[in-house]
């Protein structure tokens, strides 16, 4: 019983070892990914998942940039400020 923990145990440990550091990384990699990358969008939208230029600092989730909510909301749709990322 011993001999087989032994030739199998530490195959398994270093596996599972490999598997924990491997799902850390993607992990890790997919959240610093910048998703405004254009320097003339750098406004990210999170609900609409887009970019909006520096002037229009609004989004009404469809991805329509809009200079004031004012103009964002005369759409109807529910609209978000877009952040620098």
């Amino acid at each position: 019983m011993k001999e087989t923990i032994k030739k199998f145990g530490l195959p398994i440990s270093i596996g599972l070892m490999l598997c924990v550091i491997t799902i850390f990384g993607l992990v890790t990699s997919c959240l610093k990914t910048k998703m405004c990358t254009d320097p003339n969008y750098p406004l990210s939208c999170s609900s609409a998942k887009s970019c909006c230029p520096t002037d229009k600092p609004w989004n009404d989730e469809h991805g329509t940039c809009w200079v004031d909510l004012g103009s964002c909301r005369y759409t109807g749709n529910a609209c978000e400020e877009c952040w620098p990322e």
